[in-house]
């Protein structure tokens, strides 16, 4: 259930026109992996192929468009797939040696790294706020004094 509510939380970051380009790319790619969940069984090895594949092409997808954010969420992409290649590891060898333990902190610890991606446009907004208020208030200063 938590894919879908990072998806929905992806599509509202991609109301404003900056990055919508990324944010609709994770939405889709939270929307997919929820699918996979449904269509393949837990044990099954084309689920887990089929995830990855997913965090690959929409890694490569989001580099089509470079900027600094969609790097940054590139980069974060790639972490899930070590971590995935990690966990087949453990899972391979019957041991919790890298990461099976902590696999799901590690991946909500992974998604909550996606939506610091989001903090500067909030930043910049905030920003932008704050200069248009302190602007309005020197006219209004400017204005009082003639």
């Amino acid at each position: 259930m938590y894919l879908i509510y990072y998806a929905l939380v992806f599509s509202l970051f991609a109301i404003p026109k900056d990055n919508r380009y990324i944010w609709l790319s994770l939405t889709v790619l939270c929307l997919l992996l929820k699918c996979n969940i449904y269509f393949f069984d837990v044990a099954s090895t084309a689920r887990y192929i089929i995830r990855a594949s997913l965090v690959f092409i929409f890694g490569i997808i989001l580099l089509n468009k470079f900027t600094k954010a969609s790097c940054y969420q590139s980069f974060i992409l790639l972490l899930f797939l070590l971590s995935y290649a990690a966990l087949a590891f453990d899972v391979m060898n019957n041991k919790n040696t890298l990461i099976y333990n902590d696999f799901e902190a590690v991946i909500y610890g992974l998604v909550a790294c996606q939506f610091a991606g989001f903090l500067p446009k909030v930043w910049n907004i905030a920003n932008n706020i704050y200069t248009n208020l302190s602007v309005s208030r020197k006219n209004n200063k400017l204005v009082e004094e003639l």
